[in-house]
């Protein structure tokens, strides 16, 4: 399971005998999301940094992208089913857009 609450990013395993990983981010969180595989996950922070992570078999996460400052007003997000891009829907200043992130 993937949730956020605040500036925290959880990810609960299925397996219960796992602990729950965290990772802090310095702005509260707008979005999460799986990529298909359960291999990566995406979060967008509110100030616009997209940060991308992988999870590593032994239940360790390792920062593998990161963008800044692009996605201020993110609402929702959602990988492509090849897990190569990721649209990125918001409303900010300028108004309601749509990009797609090429990981």
């Amino acid at each position: 399971m993937l949730y956020f609450n605040g500036a925290t990013t959880f990810l609960r395993p299925h397996d219960k005998s796992q602990p729950t990983l965290s990772i802090t981010h310095s702005t509260a969180v707008q979005a999460v999301k799986f990529s298909h595989g359960y291999t990566q996950f995406a979060s967008i922070e509110q100030k616009g940094t997209l940060l991308i992570y992988n999870i590593n078999n032994d239940g360790t996460l390792t920062e593998f992208k990161r963008i800044d400052g692009f996605y201020v007003g993110a609402k929702a997000m959602d990988w492509t089913s090849d897990g190569k891009r990721i649209c990125v829907v918001g409303n900010n200043n300028q108004g309601i857009y749509a990009r797609i992130v090429i990981i």
